[in-house]
Order: C-alpha cells, then structure tokens, then sequence
C-alpha cells in the first residue's frame, strides 16, 4: 500500500508546475497555486524543506508540510531553521476500511444517527447534488465562499486564476467538485476538490446560511463525498481534508498531520524568530487556559 507521504507527492508538483505556467503573468499567480495545492514546501525525514511548484531563491520563512505525527507543541531546530507547528493538514485513510459501509461502521454512534437522520430527511427538502464542471457553477460557487468568508474573498480579477487552474483539472479529468441545490435550484453548499494517483484532495467547503442550516449541508455534502470516493472503479487511498482543524475532520475518523512554520535561524531573521517563539508561548498559555477549564 502506497504510503500517505507518497500518496500526496506522486504527481503532485508536477501537476503544479503544470498549472503554474497556466496562470503565468496574472495576478498572485502562486497565492491561488497554495488554494490548490496548500503548502509549496514539504519536509523530509531530516526535516528539511523540499519543494513543490518553485524554489524561492531567498526567504526567511514558509509553512511546510510533514508526514510524522503531531508532536508537542515546542520550537525545534532543525539544520538552519527554527520550526513550529502552526496548524495541521486532515487526512481520511480510506484504504483502512475495504468500504463505505465499513466505514460508517466505525464512525461514533452519535455520527452514525446523525447522518442516518440527514440522509433521510435531506432528499424530502429535494436537494440535489451535482458536478461542479463548469465556469458558470464555479460562479456560484465563488458567490457563496465570498458571502461566507468576506475577507478572503475570491470573487476578484485576480481569482481567475482560480478558476483556469480548476478548468484545466476538469479537462484532464481529475476534477472532484460538487455544488449542493435546494427545490428552487439555489446553491447552498458546495465544495472544490481534484483527484491526482492516489489521493483526492479537498480544497474548498463553503455553504449559505439559511432555511437548510438544521441539515448541515457542509457536514453532509463531506460525507456524500466520501460516499462517492468509496464508489470509484479505482477508489484513492487517501483523501486530503486540507489544513484547519474543523469537528466534521476528526468525525469523519481523519488523522492530522502537521504544518510547521519554517523560520531561517539567523540574527538577519530576528524578528522572525521572535515571533516564532510569542507564538509557541501564546498556543501554550491557550492549551493550558483550556485544560484548566476542563
């Protein structure tokens, strides 16, 4: 069985170099290459960065992806950096359960009745699920994260990119996107994602709020995924959640693995290091506030 390290990689820069030479000349072309993509370095088993889609020729500091499990929460040195672990990638090991089914199975008894619920009471309010294929769905599915998240908006000139790296991932056939209709044909979820060997990575989930917020359509459009996933002729061995530590990862059985922040170990890169260690100090000081409350 291919390893989650090997999963994410295999294909996965060239595929970004790839798009990166699509969107060449617009707009903070490498900012929507991390929307797609996450993190541009990964680190090997030394801890060193490697990199994805282009190697910076100077710079103090980058978020890096690893493949150990989380540690404890403390600055390390590693050759010439300092690192600290800023938040984590969710991966779903779909290759431990031989189906959905077996799946389900194992999710908590409260889950369970959750999505039994959702499932049954979802199709009586008759939405429908269907491809996220085209510039016009892309649209609604822009308006609904910009609604959701007004300050990382990517309705913009410059998302446009966005929206041609995702063209090309439907014609080359690795697109795994999906927008939620309620009856009337409006979008109240919708999500963005692209298979690549033997991961299927998740990008984006974004949702309305409104008259369907009981039915978690975010929560059940991530489990229908699943869904869909474990039907495949050639089912992925993971599936990638992305970074950001939400409750429906860890109830969907998803495992983290961590994000580092890479700071250059250097009197130039200072101020960097400070920072690093303020914000080791105050994710500390949190931990401890939240075990004192339990």
């Amino acid at each position: 069985m291919i390893s989650c390290q090997d999963a994410y990689l295999t294909g996965r820069a060239e595929l970004a170099l790839y798009c990166q030479q699509l969107i060449a000349g617009q707009a903070e072309n490498r900012h929507w290459l991390t929307h797609v993509f996450w993190e541009n370095a990964w680190c090997d088993t030394d801890g060193r960065p490697q990199y994805l889609f282009y190697q910076p020729e100077s710079w103090r500091r980058c978020n890096v992806q690893g493949f150990s499990a989380c540690r404890q929460l403390a600055v390390e040195t590693i050759d010439k950096y300092k690192r600290l672990q800023v938040t984590s990638n969710w991966v779903l090991p779909l290759h431990q359960y031989a189906s959905a089914e077996q799946w389900f199975a194992e999710l908590s008894a409260k889950n369970r009745k959750r999505l039994r619920w959702l499932r049954n009471a979802l199709p009586k309010q008759k939405v429908e699920i269907v491809p996220l294929d085209n510039e016009e769905k892309f649209h609604r599915f822009e308006s609904l994260f910009d609604a959701q998240f007004p300050r990382n908006q990517l309705g913009s000139d410059s998302s446009r990119s966005l929206w041609r790296i995702y063209q090309e991932l439907i014609a080359m056939g690795k697109n795994f996107s999906w927008l939620m209709l309620d009856a009337d044909g409006e979008a109240v979820a919708a999500s963005l994602g692209f298979c690549q060997g033997q991961a299927c990575n998740f990008t984006h989930l974004t949702r309305k709020p409104g008259l369907l917020d009981k039915y978690s359509p975010g929560l059940y459009l991530v489990y229908w995924m699943i869904e869909q996933l474990y039907a495949l002729p050639q089912r992925p061995a993971y599936f990638f959640l992305g970074p950001g530590t939400y409750d429906y990862k860890p109830a969907f059985l998803a495992v983290p693995l961590p994000v580092y922040r890479y700071e250059l170990n250097s009197w130039r890169n200072v101020f960097g290091l400070l920072r690093l260690y303020n914000r080791c100090r105050r994710e500390e000081n949190k931990t401890k506030a939240q075990r004192e409350k339990t």
